[in-house]
């Protein structure tokens, strides 16, 4: 995992190779955004079948126009984009749970 920012009051971008989980990148950089222990985060389960998130954003299955896969979700408090070229997107937003 890679992180292109340092700026919190903006998107978070990162990165992820293609020998590592989208699932557990997600979490490792929402535990960096929200300044947590990733055990301190509720599970990803709550949000998203991290299982299905790694098999939708790994899959070979073309979209039209060769467009990347991008899955939308919010998690702990944030709002996660990731895309099947590697690329995750996290903003901070408020939420009525406070996760």
């Amino acid at each position: 995992m890679s992180d292109g920012s340092d700026d919190r009051d903006v998107d978070r971008r990162f990165t992820f190779d293609p020998d590592e989980q989208p699932s557990t990148v997600v979490t490792e950089a929402v535990a960096e955004v929200r300044d947590r222990e990733q055990d301190e985060l509720p599970p990803l389960y709550d949000a998203i079948d991290g299982d299905r998130l790694d098999d939708i954003v790994r899959s070979d299955d073309p979209l039209p126009a060769g467009e990347p896969v991008r899955v939308r979700f919010r998690y702990a408090g944030c709002e996660i984009t990731v895309t099947s070229h590697g690329a995750i997107t996290v903003s901070e937003v408020e939420s009525d749970d406070g996760r």
